[in-house]
């Protein structure tokens, strides 16, 4: 009953309806329901969102008052946990993982829900700024480092650190894009679990850099990126884990800028990328969908830097030439040779009289005039002679299919 109420309440608040209602009381009230624990976990919660979506029309100061009455007292609780001082009668390592997960919960459900509204000018009498740090930023500051050590503590717990990366990527919404402090903050958490959650991290990150690339602050994020990178190109030898082959697409296609900030460091770091790319795309496809967006990673980098970044296509190109050739050649479905071909149009590379590697115009032929690629097996075929003369996108992996199906009949009947 009390949980069906606070549903429809907390769609009205939600849909900015005037209800008409004193917000201390009305706080206070929820506040007490949210208290209850013969209630379900999810009613107290709904509690929690109402009390998120009313204080969004409050002033700050009685914000700040509420936030710092529900809060403080769950984070000396996490505090407490990961200090090892906890005094619960059941302090089995399930029972605190339980219990953190549900003081998280509390943290997203406010910050998910409070959206502090900028006063209008008729509100100017209040004497506020645009500028002034909002009540719920500075929760936010005041939380994350709780966070960062209850990552440490609880690091196995995929279902704790993922709880954790959702509480934090809800605080996104009221971060200061400026803030240094919280990138800060924002890529330790990701160091903490870089190399232990990959879908995880892979996820988190991706709202962090959409977040801070384009602010004040790029330098700092650049600087953990640039580490990051490296980190993932040791994590092994041979395959690369698709969720972090997610993560660098979505870096290279929605934050480039980033890489243009520091052109001397941004040329290492995109060596690890080639070299991650390669390292998914030099194995037996065994994996066709890992084998694809390995190809789709290295294409768009192709496309994004190869104008200013030139000697790092002049120091590999013969390296992604002949894995790509390579490639091609072996039993795959249709769709992964159509992203191996786009990654092999994607950039021409020709030698002068010299043998020193030039770059030739994007979008053309990327086997074009290389002498090497006919000491590679099949690469003086009449089927290679032919894609060299190919420059439209389409017909260019369809010739690629061909010659993959005629390669793989050549070497069944031999």
């Amino acid at each position: 009953m009390i949980g069906d109420a606070l549903d429809v309440l907390e769609k009205y608040i939600k849909d900015g309806v005037d209800l008409n209602i004193e917000m201390c009381k009305f706080t206070s009230r929820c506040y007490e329901l949210f208290l209850n624990q013969q209630l379900p976990i999810s009613v107290r919660l709904t509690a929690i969102k109402c009390i998120g979506y009313s204080l969004s029309n409050a002033e700050p100061s009685f914000v700040l008052q509420s936030l710092n009455t529900i809060l403080a007292p769950r984070l000396q609780r996490l505090q407490g946990i990961v200090d090892g001082q906890c005094t619960s009668s059941s302090s089995s390592l399930e029972a605190l993982e339980a219990e953190c997960l549900f003081e998280i919960s509390v943290f997203s459900s406010l910050m998910a829900t409070l959206k502090i509204k900028i006063k209008s000018e008729s509100d100017s009498n209040l004497n506020l700024s645009v500028d002034t740090e909002s009540p719920a930023l500075i929760v936010l500051q005041q939380s994350i480092p709780f966070f960062r050590d209850l990552i440490a503590k609880f690091s196995s717990s995929e279902t704790l650190v993922d709880k954790v990366c959702d509480a934090l990527r809800s605080g996104l919404a009221v971060v200061d894009r400026n803030y240094a402090l919280i990138i800060k903050y924002y890529c330790e958490v990701i160091d903490e679990i870089l190399l232990k959650h990959v879908d995880i991290v892979s996820n988190f990150a991706k709202s962090v850099i959409l977040i801070f690339a384009s602010t004040d602050v790029s330098s700092i994020l650049f600087s953990s990126l640039v580490k990051w990178l490296e980190e993932i190109n040791r994590t092994g030898e041979s395959e690369i884990a698709e969720g972090y082959i997610d993560l660098i697409y979505h870096l290279i296609k929605k934050s480039w800028n980033l890489f243009l900030v520091d052109q001397n460091n941004s040329l290492s770091a995109l060596e690890n990328v080639v070299n991650i790319a390669l390292k998914n795309l030099a194995k037996n496809p065994s994996n066709p969908l890992l084998t694809r967006k390995s190809a789709a990673l290295l294409t768009i980098l192709i496309l994004k830097a190869s104008d200013i970044f030139d000697e790092l296509f002049q120091r590999n190109a013969q390296r992604i030439v002949t894995i790509l050739f390579s490639q091609i050649k072996i039993e795959m479905i249709q769709a992964t040779i159509e992203s191996i071909a786009e990654a092999l149009m994607s950039r021409e590379y020709c030698q002068n009289t010299q043998g020193t590697l030039l770059t030739a115009p994007r979008l053309s032929l990327l086997i074009t005039e290389i002498s090497y690629i006919a000491e590679l097996p099949y690469g003086t075929s009449h089927f290679v002679a032919i894609l060299k003369e190919c420059y439209r996108k389409r017909q260019f992996k369809q010739l690629c299919i061909v010659f993959n199906q005629s390669v793989r009949k050549e070497l069944q009947s031999g």
